[in-house]
This record gives structure tokens, C-alpha cells and sequence, in this order.
């Protein structure tokens, strides 16, 4: 989740019909985090919440979801994940 460039929950608030919900599920993994040409901000996940809550949504559902990445299920190497997964919606009436 890319929060300044773009700037990624406002973007979705304003597209977002009222009542619509934002699901969003992922690891707060920091691809461009080494990379020397690359902004990179590593947000923890208790700011990623605020700012969605700064930015108008209302979180309704927040959990941690086990996922696996390019897994290969005979192999002894596992990537495992826990990411986060939280349900933000739109109010009906801005706040």
C-alpha cells in the first residue's frame, strides 16, 4: 500500500459511493525499502489505521489473515504472511 504517492485512502474515499466498503488485505511489506531511488515510507500498521480514520472512513472489521506466498506445497520452504485485514466503509454522511 503506496500512501503518498497517490495518496491511497483519499483516492479511495472519493471514488467510493456512501456505504461502500474498502477491503483491504496484505502484509505491510515494504518492497522499494533498500532501494536508494525510491521514496519508501514503512508505515506501522496502528498509522495505516489512523490515517483511513483521519482520511473519513469508519472501520467496521479488522483481523490478521494468514496467507502464504508463492508457495510450493512439496517443498520444505513455506513463505508464510500474517497480514492485515481490515473492512473500512464510507459513512453515508461525512463527518
Amino acid at each position: 500500500m503506496q500512501f503518498i504517492e497517490g495518496l491511497l485512502p483519499e483516492t479511495i474515499y472519493r471514488i467510493l459511493k456512501p456505504g461502500g466498503s474498502w477491503l483491504n488485505v496484505g502484509p505491510l511489506t515494504y518492497h522499494y525499502e533498500d532501494m536508494i531511488d525510491e521514496m519508501s515510507i514503512e508505515l506501522p500498521y496502528e498509522e495505516v489505521i489512523r490515517i483511513v480514520r483521519l482520511t473519513g472512513f469508519e472501520i467496521v472489521n479488522e483481523s490478521k489473515i494468514i496467507s502464504y506466498y508463492t508457495i510450493n506445497r512439496l517443498s520444505m520452504l513455506q513463505n508464510q504472511y500474517t497480514c492485515a485485514f481490515f473492512e473500512a466503509v464510507k459513512p453515508m454522511k461525512p463527518s
